[in-house]
């Protein structure tokens, strides 16, 4: 008779899991609790595994797929049951998609505060995207947006660059995150949109402008707004940031008015016979590199508007293209001047909040047709790339060290990532894969508490 053989546990992996399902409950249960005010317990319990079970799917493209979530969420056999669970959820019309971006502005006002604290000025980065669905024909909302795909594999191909941009189906998509000059990032806000609803169709503009309004009037001038090009316009700086601070790179043939001279010409002639006055190293994040730049400073305004503005050039010794920023910033010392450079290099954390939400998250491989279900599934994405963000901030060194054991990568530059958010999600998934962790969550003391979320 063949010895009965007993799974070892790894010591290590229990006080982790334990942990990590603690540092979850602690993060999601005031959510959880709200949500209980309004709907059944028991689909509170679903929401809550739902979260678990996007933290643990290891395929990005199927992280928000029903069936794959029920799978996690259940065992094999019971996976149409886990479906129905989901689907109740979603159908649920006591809770909305924008309750949940309500609750997680208090995650943004702590971010605030800790850039405050930290670095003495808080950064937002507003910016856009899409979620392209190229073979989608029946889902609700679809409208035409710009391929960012198709740009990307004719370059990759050496075809020289379109000059008409390819159009697919999809859904636009505006996101704003608060940051600080070092460390990671926390998501404000993640908003989408489609000229084509039924109800509560919004285009670009109005859907940028419906984002950051709450935000400007609960900030005011604490923080300072970092926009790309596509928001350098007279209309946007000067009407709907009139009030606030910024930071925006501005296009060297769009028009600005010198105060020195009070002549109007382009951003690119005005800076062109001005030397740089301070030389100064910056980290570029695109290649993660220091880059040695040398900066000027013009005080300059808009062509319309009286509102005084400096700004910014830096340049590349042997590259021919600048970078011009235009700020409400004092600009007038290397001090001031060189803030501003650095500033606006952390406006690529809403590309890193993008790239992940798109290939982790798999945002873009929802399969529900109604647009009021998707954006629940959404949020539910959301809320698991806030709680990643926020373990990045709350582990010592000591715990995240641990954690990454179990998800282990060569190179010096997967572990010299500054914010290492998909090795932090397979390393949480391998842990809890080994070792499901009991996570309790008691919406009210007189109701049945929801013991486990996973079975041990």
């Amino acid at each position: 008779m063949n010895p009965t053989t007993t799974r070892v546990e790894i010591p290590e992996a229990k006080g982790l899991s334990e942990e990590m399902g603690e540092r979850l409950a602690e993060f999601i249960q005031p959510w959880l609790d709200e949500l209980d005010e309004r709907i059944d317990l028991r689909l509170v319990r679903t929401f809550a595994e739902a979260l678990v079970a996007v933290l643990r799917q290891r395929h990005g493209a199927a992280s928000l797929v029903l069936t794959e979530l029920a799978e996690l969420m259940t065992d094999g056999a019971h996976t149409p049951a886990g479906v129905k669970r989901l689907w109740n959820l979603l159908h649920c019309p006591k809770w909305q998609a924008e309750q949940v971006d309500t609750w997680l502005v208090d995650q943004a006002e702590a971010a605030v505060a800790r850039a405050e604290a930290h670095d003495g000025v808080a950064l937002v980065a507003l910016d856009d995207s899409e979620v392209e669905k190229p073979e989608a024909r029946a889902l609700d909302g679809l409208s035409k947006v710009v391929s960012a795909k198709a740009r990307r594999l004719q370059r990759a191909g050496g075809a020289p660059p379109p000059k008409v941009p390819t159009l697919v189906p999809g859904f636009g998509w505006v996101a704003v995150v608060v940051t600080g000059l070092a460390g990671s990032f926390t998501l404000a806000r993640m908003h989408w949109f489609s000229p084509r609803l039924a109800e509560g169709a919004e285009r670009q503009r109005e859907a940028e402008q419906t984002t950051i309004l709450p935000f400007l009037l609960l900030w005011g001038p604490r923080v300072i707004w970092l926009v790309d090009r596509g928001f350098a316009s007279a209309p946007f700086l000067g009407q709907t940031l009139a009030r606030a601070r910024f930071c925006a790179r501005w296009r060297s043939d769009h028009a600005l008015r010198d105060l020195a001279g009070g002549q109007v010409a382009l951003a690119g002639q005005l800076t062109k016979r001005v030397r740089s006055q301070w030389t100064a190293q910056i980290w570029d994040p695109g290649t993660r590199q220091t880059r040695t730049v040398g900066i000027a400073s013009l005080k300059v305004s808009l062509p319309d508007d009286d509102r005084p503005l400096w700004l910014v050039v830096a340049r590349r010794k042997g590259k021919s293209q600048a970078l011009w920023l235009l700020t409400t910033e004092d600009a007038a010392t290397q001090k001031g001047a060189l803030l501003v450079v650095r500033a606006y290099t952390r406006r690529w954390q809403v590309e890193w909040a993008f790239r992940f939400q798109k290939s982790e998250l798999g945002v873009g491989g929802v399969r529900v047709v109604s647009w009021t279900y998707r954006e629940k599934l959404w949020r539910l994405a959301e809320l698991a790339h806030t709680f990643l963000l926020s373990l990045l901030v709350r582990l010592d060194p000591n715990t995240k060290e641990r954690l990454f054991r179990w998800c282990h990568r060569t190179g010096q530059r997967a572990r010299d990532a500054l914010a290492p958010l998909s090795r932090l999600r397979r390393a949480l998934a391998n842990v809890w894969e080994a070792h499901p962790p009991p996570c309790a969550a008691t919406p009210r003391p007189s109701s049945l508490p929801i013991a486990r979320l996973f079975a041990s």
